[in-house]
């Protein structure tokens, strides 16, 4: 029976690790489109554009024939552009488009100090690595649900995240000073943090995510999410980590 388990557990591990595959190559082909699109059909439509306008202004004003023509010529540069951008707006995440994880998670730190009344504190700690795209993505959605529970169930007044970098190993922690888990959970309550979704998340980039609870009230999220030894290329993680939750 115990074997049985153990075959079981390396299934569900190669499933998650064949899925973070997945995901990162879908992700990386996504953004590799958009800077295609961006590098190719943008910068083309536009100097399109910019060429069109600039014979215009050359010619005589009694080329109208030329005129009628090269406003022509615009207008269909112009809506193939708003296409292009539309296309790369798509394929790229909002979030994190152009920015890093940090920036990102400041950017939606300072939304909800906007909407509500929650002070937001954001620091990083240690020098900021490169991590591949999926992790980055998954990470953010872990914050961003924490933050979503804290403005609609822990009755808090601060929140505070902390991105850490170490050595081996990355550091997601948010915290508020609210009435707490066990408390958010109690009958009535629609809360439960999210920790399915954010467990979730957290097992398709082989993390670990833990969530505690003080007597003192408040609660701590932390996604621990190991990085390549030293010596090997950091952008990858640890290859045999997997989450245990």
């Amino acid at each position: 029976m115990e074997n049985i388990f153990q075959h079981l557990e390396m299934a569900d591990r190669q499933r998650g690790n064949l899925r973070l595959i997945w995901e990162v190559a879908v992700t990386e082909e996504r953004n590799r489109l958009a800077r295609e699109i961006h590098d190719t059909l943008v910068q083309s439509f536009a100097g399109i554009v910019l060429l069109t306008e600039a014979l215009g202004t050359s010619l005589g004003v009694n080329n109208s024939q030329c005129h009628q023509a090269l406003l022509t010529i615009q207008n269909l540069a112009r809506s193939g552009l708003d296409e292009a951008r539309r296309s790369v707006q798509a394929l790229r995440p909002k979030a994190m488009e152009g920015c890093t994880l940090f920036e990102a998670l400041m950017q939606e730190a300072e939304r909800l100090s906007t909407e509500t009344q929650l002070v937001c504190d954001v620091k990083q700690r240690g020098k900021s690595l490169p991590l591949p795209a999926a992790v980055q993505n998954e990470m953010f959605r872990i914050a961003q649900e924490a933050m979503t529970n804290v403005q609609k169930h822990a009755r808090a007044r601060s929140v505070w995240i902390t991105l850490e970098f170490k050595a081996h190993q990355v550091i997601l922690t948010i915290q508020d000073d609210g009435i707490g888990f066990a408390n958010a959970k109690a009958p009535g309550s629609q809360c439960g943090y999210g920790m399915t979704s954010m467990r979730e998340r957290a097992r398709r980039i082989d993390g670990r995510l833990k969530i505690e609870s003080p007597a003192t009230g408040g609660t701590i999220i932390r996604v621990e999410m190991p990085l390549a030894e030293k010596g090997e290329n950091a952008n990858y993680l640890k290859p045999n980590e997997t989450a245990k939750n």
